[in-house]
């Protein structure tokens, strides 16, 4: 079953971002991060594909995907950028 995400990126309180692993040079369709949703709960996110482009200024991200093993497998990353 697909389901979608709505949330924001875990960030320190300087707006950097938290728990981020994106390694091109090692693998370069392995990328993860933590993703905070509505309920303030904190989710691992699994992308099997490169880091979006502006990944890092997206204000909310939509994943759209499955639980599997407590991670979240991203399918699919939307962004929400600031204009």
């Amino acid at each position: 079953t697909k389901v979608h995400v709505v949330g924001t990126l875990k960030k320190d309180a300087s707006g950097n971002i938290l728990e981020m692993s994106y390694q091109p040079e090692i693998d370069p369709n392995y990328f993860t991060f933590k993703l905070v949703d509505r309920n303030n709960e904190e989710k691992t996110v699994i992308y099997d594909n490169p880091k979006p482009q502006d990944f890092e200024r997206s204000e909310q991200v939509v994943v759209i995907g499955s639980m599997q093993k407590g991670e979240f497998v991203a399918e699919k990353i939307l962004m929400k950028c600031p204009s």
